[in-house]
């Protein structure tokens, strides 16, 4: 009852399951242990922004980047947080800091190319669609990026095949049912079947958190 890795690591899973109160509990908790835990503060800055309370999820990242500032999970949060407020200046900020942080990858450049859209800095958004697309992927998450940068590109039949591959993950099934950049498909008959089929997937055993 007293390890805060293990309370965070629940509070993970929780939020992967879309049981928002029971992360909160447990990211409370493992903080109560050890305030100066950036992973829980981390964990539960997303959940908080996956519940639309956009402050509060600010102020957990934050405190989590002062404490870790190569925390590439709270930077990575936080400039989500930013893009969905419509921040979108620091939204690229943050992403920007994350890719110079580690190798690129598929779902920062996305994000990033979506914030540049906001702005109309189209070029530049254009530009991390191309490179984000110019990667092979290597789990469900790279899917993931790769249907959002190929809705943004206009590429749908091509994103609804990258959709049934990472759907075969229920917590992506999960993040998806919130995530703005699926809105350009959402009402789309062949999205609706996807959904509907991948539901009734069985379900699997989460991943353990880093």
């Amino acid at each position: 009852p007293n390890d805060a890795r293990t309370l965070a690591r629940r509070g993970v899973t929780y939020g992967l399951m879309g049981q928002h109160e029971e992360a909160l509990a447990d990211f409370d908790r493992a903080i109560q242990l050890d305030e100066k835990y950036a992973g829980a503060l981390a964990g539960r800055g997303v959940t908080y922004r996956q519940m639309g309370q956009h402050e509060e999820a600010l102020a957990d990242f934050d405190r989590a980047i002062q404490l870790d500032p190569n925390s590439v999970w709270a930077l990575a949060g936080r400039g989500e947080t930013y893009r969905q407020m419509g921040r979108n200046t620091e939204a690229v900020e943050d992403f920007t800091t994350r890719l110079m942080d580690r190798e690129p990858d598929i779902w920062t450049l996305t994000q990033r190319a979506a914030a540049y859209r906001a702005l109309q800095q189209n070029d530049d958004a254009e530009k991390d669609l191309e490179q984000a697309l110019s990667f092979e992927c290597k789990d469900h998450d790279d899917h993931y990026g790769r249907a959002l940068a190929l809705i943004m590109s206009q590429r749908i039949s091509e994103a609804m095949e990258e959709l049934r591959i990472t759907f075969a993950d229920p917590f992506v099934r999960v993040w998806a049912q919130h995530d703005d950049l699926l809105d350009p498909v959402r009402d789309l008959p062949e999205f609706q079947a996807l959904v509907e089929s991948s539901a009734a997937l069985p379900q699997q055993a989460p991943t353990e958190p880093d």
